[in-house]
């Protein structure tokens, strides 16, 4: 399987961020705000790691981690969890904040007064929103996740009377639309049969979210939700860290780079996207703050094409190399060979293996740096 390289120069590209390695980080300082104000001794949270960390950092800057006590709750157990950590057990779903509020007050002593933040829509995000559809496109891009910015840009559209289409991206098997997935116990608790995400999408997938309804209500408007296979994202990854002229920019994270498959040219014309009018939320690291995306033409330095095709020629030896568990998904191993570096997440689970590829990338580069010379 070989694929051309280059594939997003002309689109634009919205990077949407604050202070942390994602969106999740815009507004925090209006939760710890509202905590303080509201005298809430426990917050809570449903986070796969980004949001609850952002918070805990906003926490820690003013000093409040000791008098607020931050419970994240998670359906498995998280790596190097910033707060206190409750695995919700036996495939129970906790709907709303009143629900996740009662949950930790019967489970952690001396909660005192708890306040879930969860679908907390701060009026950081409503200002990112409006910037977003000042930007005049047509179709906007995004990865939808549990649906927070998806159902904030939807009101603002709304709102407006705006003609502006949203075109989101979920991963196939994705919970929330999942309703086979959900049962009601016989004492009306809302549970799920199964979930497992995959290591590298588990940011964007999730069995239940409270804005269900709220993004199911916006496709009557127009609004399109596409559900994407794994190698549709990785190659969404893979394109839009290979389109980028700067060898040494950070690589997006996979969840948030997803956003990138409505950069594909079946996708556009099956929803008549024109070109031009297309706008990529990226609500990851990396990929952005330079808006690379809006150059019709990819005019950087000719490392990555280099490497990329140094690539090519190994691409034969790798696949003899790579373990048997592994799944032969080229764009993962391009990546890892033209940065030089194995991702914090990947699918593969041969770890040396992608350590042995990235260690041959960076010698392939200092070779091809000393050609320059």
């Amino acid at each position: 399987m070989v694929v051309k390289p280059w594939g997003i120069e002309g689109t634009r590209i919205y990077y949407l961020n604050g202070r942390g390695p994602t969106y999740k980080s815009i507004g925090v300082d209006e939760i710890v705000e509202d905590a303080v104000a509201n005298r809430i001794n426990t917050i809570t949270t449903i986070s796969a790691g980004n949001f609850v960390g952002a918070i805990a950092g906003e926490l820690k800057r003013r000093k409040l981690n000791e008098r607020i006590l931050l419970v994240n709750l998670t359906n498995r157990p998280l790596q190097n969890s910033p707060s206190l950590e409750i695995v919700i057990e036996d495939s129970l779903v906790l709907r709303d904040a009143n629900e996740r509020q009662e949950y930790v007050a019967a489970r952690v002593p001396n909660a005192g007064n708890v306040k879930d933040y969860t679908d907390f829509i701060p009026k950081a995000l409503e200002l990112e929103a409006n910037k977003v559809l000042s930007t005049g496109a047509s179709y906007i891009g995004l990865s939808i996740g549990g649906g927070k910015f998806w159902v904030t840009l939807d009101k603002l559209i709304k709102s407006k009377g705006s003609a502006v289409k949203l075109v989101g991206i979920v991963p196939e098997d994705n919970g929330i639309f999942n309703d086979g997935n959900l049962y009601e116990d016989k004492n009306g608790l809302l549970r799920y049969k199964q979930f497992k995400p995959d290591d590298m999408l588990d940011k964007i997938s999730t069995p239940y979210t409270f804005f269900k309804e709220d993004i199911l209500q916006s496709l009557k408007r127009g609004h399109v939700i596409i559900q994407a296979s794994k190698e549709q994202i990785l190659r969404a990854w893979y394109t839009a860290y290979m389109s980028h002229p700067n060898i040494d920019y950070p690589m997006p994270e996979p969840s948030a780079a997803a956003a990138f498959v409505v950069n594909d040219s079946e996708i556009q014309r099956r929803y008549k996207i024109l070109p031009g009018q297309l706008l990529v939320v990226n609500t990851g690291n990396g990929l952005g703050e330079d808006l690379y995306l809006h150059r019709s033409r990819f005019d950087g330095d000719a490392t990555k094409a280099r490497l990329y095709a140094e690539f090519l020629k190994r691409l034969p030896e790798f696949e003899r190399q790579a373990s048997g568990t592994d799944e032969c998904l080229m764009y993962e191993w391009a990546v890892v060979f033209v940065s030089g570096s194995v991702p914090e997440r990947t699918t593969l689970n041969d770890k040396s293996f992608l350590e042995s590829v990235a260690k041959q990338g960076r010698d392939a580069k200092t070779s091809i740096e000393l050609v320059k010379l």
